[in-house]
């Protein structure tokens, strides 16, 4: 069980990352409206490396109507999805992630994963492009992230003009 008065933000320090399985989704069962608290329980599983325990936070969170989690956590979400090689839902959480933080270089991440998930496991380059080059649209400052994106394009182009030849 949770200790009591034990809140997100004040976990006690002896509680190890294998205490916080057995009272983290216990705390989110019983939350009963959208927290931004809430997703804190995600990020601590997470950070504790217990992808089940958040798995199951980040859908209770969603349940009671959650909308994402911070950035930089919902990016190490999206790498547990594909790590699991659950590719559609990684791919639709990157796509949620670049819709909610549009102003942030996360984003630019996101996009990057999206297009890579397209292109080289779910052979859909057109959609693989088209992250690319909202990646390379975007006002976000992105110099360090230029080849990367460049290289994305021209790889989707080559496999949209090799697809073709067979269909």
């Amino acid at each position: 069980m949770r200790p009591v008065g034990c809140t997100p933000t004040s976990i006690p320090p002896s509680t190890g990352k294998r205490d916080v399985p057995r009272w983290v989704p216990l705390y989110v069962h019983r939350t009963t409206t959208h927290s931004p608290s809430a997703t804190e329980f995600s990020v601590i599983s997470l950070a504790a490396h217990e992808w089940e325990a958040a798995w199951h936070d980040y859908e209770n969170f969603l349940t009671v109507g959650g909308v994402g989690l911070p950035p930089t956590a919902w990016l190490d979400f999206c790498s547990m999805l594909e790590a699991r090689q659950e590719f559609e839902r990684a791919l639709s959480e990157y796509e949620n992630l670049a819709v909610i933080h549009p102003s942030e270089r996360q984003r630019l991440l996101a996009l990057l994963g999206a297009a890579r998930i397209c292109l080289n496991r779910l052979n859909r380059p057109q959609d693989a492009l088209r992250f690319y080059e909202a990646a390379s649209a975007s006002a976000v400052p992105h110099l360090d992230l230029e080849r990367d994106i460049e290289s994305g394009i021209r790889e989707a182009k080559i496999a949209i003009a090799f697809r073709g030849w067979f269909t």
